[in-house]
């Protein structure tokens, strides 16, 4: 007998999804006319293919698959499915298009980090320091630049940074990899570096797994946030009355801040099981005085090496 020809749906799924904008797989599965998962099979290859994007945030339980150039037709979709201080903190950058992480509450910062659809982290050298600001998703990366090179133009802010230079302060930063130049102005430096935060040549995952490894904990299932920087679990720890579940975030980076460890306890407390906070870094001392008198106690942190 001859074989079947295998059919390719992927040219019908494309044509769908541009005259009607960014769809669920069950959508696509009626158009078809196949199962659930063989439309996602399909999805799946044209991601790969990078013919096709796929949202962080779901619709229900499913993301939205969307064709690039759609980007703009998202926030109508997913804006109802967001959570309220999602909102907030939607609507804050929307109208702003520019914020600057530092300046805003824990609670925001916080909601941004879960708004990877709508909300791109941009990192820029001021001087000796490095700043994380947010950029609107659609803002042209000209426009952007050119914004945050206003909000730090402003004599009041250039005078903060140098107070900082004389009397140094904790700030709430990434590792700075690039020595600082000396009698550099900051409108220079921002000129010539406006940045994506750069990825670590450090081999993450591989602590990561040899610590889970060695300690006999099992994984369930797990997510990689951002490549070699951050990575979302759920495992089993086994102890004395059997496994225990926990949610863990995983995160490499040289020094926590009090916004790493709401993330943390947050998403653990919306899954409703025990959380876990994996990181490279240093634990300070104050950041378990934070657990304990913020928290309840309800977030663990361990250092891994």
């Amino acid at each position: 007998m001859p074989e079947k020809q295998k059919i390719d749906f992927k040219p019908k799924v494309i044509e769908y999804v541009q005259k009607n904008g960014p769809s669920l797989p069950v959508q696509v599965s009626k158009v078809i006319g196949r199962e659930i998962y063989v439309s996602s099979a399909v999805l799946s290859e044209l991601i790969s293919s990078r013919k096709m994007l796929i949202t962080a945030a779901k619709v229900g339980s499913s993301p939205l698959y969307y064709l690039p150039g759609q980007e703009y037709k998202l926030q109508t979709l997913l804006y109802p499915y967001l959570k309220d201080k999602e909102k907030e903190a939607f609507d804050l950058l929307k109208k702003n298009l520019v914020l600057k992480d530092s300046n805003l509450e824990p609670a925001i910062r916080v909601a941004l980090r879960y708004l990877r659809d709508f909300a791109f982290q941009v990192e820029v050298k001021e001087g000796v320091k490095s700043e994380l600001y947010w950029k609107w998703y659609i803002l042209p990366d000209e426009e952007a630049k050119s914004k945050i090179l206003k909000m730090i133009g402003h004599k009041e802010e250039i005078k903060i940074v140098e107070e900082i230079k004389e009397e140094p302060k904790k700030i709430e930063k990434q590792e700075v990899t690039e020595e600082p130049k000396p009698q550099e102005s900051i409108i220079e430096k921002i000129k010539s570096k406006i940045i994506r935060k750069p990825r670590s040549k450090d081999n993450f995952e591989e602590i990561l797994y040899t610590y889970l490894q060695n300690n006999n904990i099992k994984v369930i299932n797990s997510e990689v946030i951002k490549k070699n920087k951050e990575i979302n679990m759920t495992v089993k720890i086994p102890s004395i009355v059997g496994d225990l579940l926990f949610y863990v975030k995983a995160v490499h980076k040289s020094k926590l801040t009090t916004t790493d460890l709401l993330t943390a306890y947050n998403e653990s407390q919306q899954k409703n099981i025990n959380g876990l906070l994996l990181t490279t870094g240093e634990v300070a001392a104050k950041f378990c005085d934070f657990i304990d008198k913020k928290l309840n106690n309800k977030l663990m942190i361990k250092q891994i090496k």
